[in-house]
């Protein structure tokens, strides 16, 4: 599926904001973890039998269980063994979105949050 940058900043908002909200915390994924996150998005729209991973990635990640290179991780693994994407695609997905949405690196979800205090800064600093 295909976004144009308003549907897909609309879609990036909603489910930040929601997150935020629901856990009542800042979080930043980082620069590229950010990319990673709106990849996830995509995804489980494309393949939704990947949408209770991906919502268990997230919810770690806004707990504050795991930072952004372990979001990566267990975003590489959900692609490798649960969905019908191959890794080859996703990457090239990612790129796609480092190249199209540049607009992201201004996104909440890509800043590095360094003063909060809900934040562990270990876990939080621009990759």
């Amino acid at each position: 599926m295909k976004y144009n940058q308003h549907e897909l900043a609309a879609i990036v908002d909603s489910i930040f904001n929601s997150l935020r909200e629901k856990y009542n915390k800042i979080v930043s994924f980082g620069i590229n973890g950010c990319k990673e996150f709106v990849a996830a998005l995509i995804l489980s729209d494309f393949d939704n039998s990947t949408l209770p991973y991906i919502n268990h990635g997230l919810d770690q990640v806004f707990r504050g269980s795991w930072g952004p290179i372990e979001f990566s991780s267990f975003m590489d693994k959900v692609i490798l063994e649960n969905s019908v994407i191959s890794y080859p695609a996703w990457s090239r997905a990612y790129r796609f979105i480092e190249k199209n949405h540049t607009w992201l690196e201004e996104h909440p979800c890509s800043e590095a949050v360094m003063n909060s205090s809900y934040i562990p800064k270990s876990r939080f600093i621009r990759s």
